[in-house]
């Protein structure tokens, strides 16, 4: 009986101790586009845990944005690929582990289930800020100005550089005048006499003919490449940008084909205009025989765009990551436009810092709460140890009053009661200050 309130503060106060300690966070990050006419973009679920974040995939997640709910499975890399609401203003947006009870009960009265924030708030991003996050991506198309009839030399290139990929090179150029072209970190491929040939630079007598167009194959070997163009009296010097690791997408029958020259289980696409992110998700690429990876884009899986006005000029933005941050991200022009696109994806709303307040918080509230309850069951030991010592001393006192001792024979009773006093108060202070302190 004694004993039961010292067994009771061991029992609870070492499984609170054990359930406030640092544990495993959930948390979401949300990406996107801009949020005026509506919104689309990608949420990923991380597992924290020490310090080191973990995606994880096939967790049933419940996302609420737009005026729109609906239950959605984590995929490659944590992602869950958010289809294209109407919104205007600041978008709210909330996302929640949604799992079964663990007992089958119904801990939330209503569903049955219970949930687990991920992520909540409010955001807004314009165009202007979403366009500024192309940086330098946005120019692997832009070509170099058409001279005008005087000069008659200029070029561009249908494509971004990217070894080991050939991109066609259109040249315009005075044929009454000779040609020369010089490549360093690249080689220049025509048509002669019916055969494809292939060198480092390529030169053409003059023919007498004022304007003439030449098609080209221009096929980097390095991440650098210099264009030394000289028609007669006037020349072009250029390096067009090559992009490291970048796909190509080719127009097929009914779609797109994606290739990348690094062998990759998948690839991360988004369909946007100038002004609106429409969608996005990942295309699942099988390894080619020659070395890379290739996967076939149906375009009955491209969203459709809600506003068709805005929907005049699209680029397909390929990335190797879901934030499109990689620097092999191209994004390529699907209503011939001159020029690429393409925007990294914006972080929007991270969940972690909120998710470590409130586990900290619970934390806080599960220790204090351990303290009050160890020092009431101290204080309620305490009192029974003192009842059980004055019975104890009562009946040692009748005792000695039968066999007729004197009365000063207890005298130090309360000598040994001090000490015993002080000795559990100073037992239980250390393990309360223990379990506290961790």
């Amino acid at each position: 009986m004694v004993g039961l309130p010292l067994l009771a503060v061991l029992g609870i106060g070492g499984s609170l101790f054990i359930g406030a300690r640092e544990e495993a966070l959930l948390s979401g990050r949300v990406v996107g586009g801009p949020t005026s006419g509506g919104w689309s973009g990608r949420i990923q679920v991380i597992r924290d845990e020490a310090g080191v974040a973990r995606p994880q995939s096939d967790l049933p997640v419940q996302v609420e944005y737009g005026g729109q709910k609906f239950l959605a499975t984590t995929g490659a890399e944590g992602w869950i690929s958010l289809p294209f609401t109407a919104n205007s203003g600041d978008l709210h947006f909330r996302a929640e582990l949604f799992r079964k009870s663990d007992s089958g009960t119904k801990d939330d009265f209503f569903t049955g289930q219970r949930s687990s924030e991920l992520v909540d708030g409010f955001f807004r991003v314009s165009p202007d800020d979403w366009r500024a996050l192309s940086k330098a991506r946005g120019h692997f198309f832009e070509l170099e100005e058409w001279s005008d009839e005087e000069k008659a030399l200029g070029w561009r290139l249908d494509g971004p550089l990217a070894v080991p990929f050939s991109t066609e090179m259109l040249l315009t150029y005075d044929g009454r005048s000779p040609l020369s072209i010089d490549c360093d970190g690249a080689e220049i491929s025509w048509k002669a006499s019916d055969a494809l040939k292939t060198q480092d630079s390529l030169y053409l007598k003059p023919d007498g003919q004022q304007q003439k167009l030449l098609r080209l194959l221009l096929t980097p070997r390095t991440h650098h490449v210099d264009l030394h163009i000289k028609n007669g009296a006037r020349s072009l010097e250029s390096s067009p940008v090559v992009v490291p690791g970048g796909a190509d997408v080719r127009r097929e029958d009914q779609g797109y084909r994606i290739r990348t020259p690094l062998l990759k289980d998948r690839i991360w696409w988004s369909l946007v205009s100038s002004e609106q992110r429409w969608g996005g998700g990942v295309l699942a690429l099988q390894s080619e025989e020659g070395g890379g990876a290739t996967g076939f884009l149906p375009d009955g899986e491209l969203p459709a765009c809600l506003a068709p006005q805005a929907c005049r000029e699209r680029w397909l933005v390929v990335a190797s990551d879901a934030d499109a941050i990689a620097v092999g991200t191209v994004g390529f022009p699907l209503d011939g436009q001159a020029h690429s696109f393409a925007p990294e994806e914006i972080l929007v709303l991270d969940g972690f810092e909120r998710a470590r307040r409130s586990h900290q918080a619970q934390v806080t509230l599960q220790r204090w709460a351990l303290a009050g309850y160890a020092a009431m069951a101290s204080l309620f030991f305490l009192f029974l140890f003192f009842i059980d010592v004055r019975r104890e001393a009562r009946q040692q006192k009748r005792a000695f009053e039968r066999i007729g001792a004197k009365g000063g024979t207890a005298d130090d009773f309360s000598r040994a009661l001090i000490v015993a006093f002080s000795s559990l108060f100073f037992a239980f202070s250390l393990l309360v200050v223990w379990i506290v302190a961790q």
